[in-house]
């Protein structure tokens, strides 16, 4: 119940604007305020998570080819598949978490070479905005629950600032 407090005004700003990055404010004070989580981990946990942690790319992208692949009657194999999700996994970390940049000038190329037509790719894409609201809520509660989990996780404290050499 305290994580669904905490991650509720992220979600409704995710809602609102699609933009991950925009839900980092509110994701900041939930974590300080809503789960006590010191203002290290937070200051670490949820900037590194919103540039890297893209959560519904893994769900969606695999979502989207297996529909294709059963609409369009092209047999997937476990291979393909799994380079697929790996080529995936790889563009979730480098693009930004503004709307619509999710690459899919780059990911074409990846359901082509499965035998995907680009009509169904492009058709697809034109109605990615009905699900782009659910997909940002589920990065933002992803940069918050990889968060916190950094407390149970980390073993070591961060380093303190070396003091000032003597004049």
């Amino acid at each position: 119940v305290r994580f669904f407090r905490a991650a509720w005004p992220g979600q409704l700003v995710a809602l609102a604007t699609r933009s991950s990055l925009a839900t980092v404010p509110a994701l900041i004070d939930g974590a300080r305020n809503r789960l006590g989580l010191s203002d290290r981990v937070v200051g670490f946990g949820i900037p590194l998570a919103a540039s890297t942690f893209k959560p519904n790319r893994l769900i969606s992208s695999p979502g989207k080819l297996l529909f294709l692949s059963w609409v369009y009657a092209v047999p997937i194999d476990l291979m393909g598949y799994l380079i697929f999700v790996g080529y995936v996994m790889l563009l979730a970390a480098t693009t930004v978490g503004i709307p619509n940049q999710h690459a899919r000038h780059v990911t074409l190329p990846a359901y082509v070479a499965l035998g995907i037509p680009v009509e169904g790719v492009v058709l697809i894409a034109s109605v990615d905005m009905l699900w782009d609201f659910a997909a940002t809520a589920l990065n933002s509660t992803g940069y918050l629950a990889a968060t916190s989990l950094l407390p149970r996780r980390a073993t070591a404290p961060l380093s303190e600032p070396s003091p000032e050499p003597a004049a």
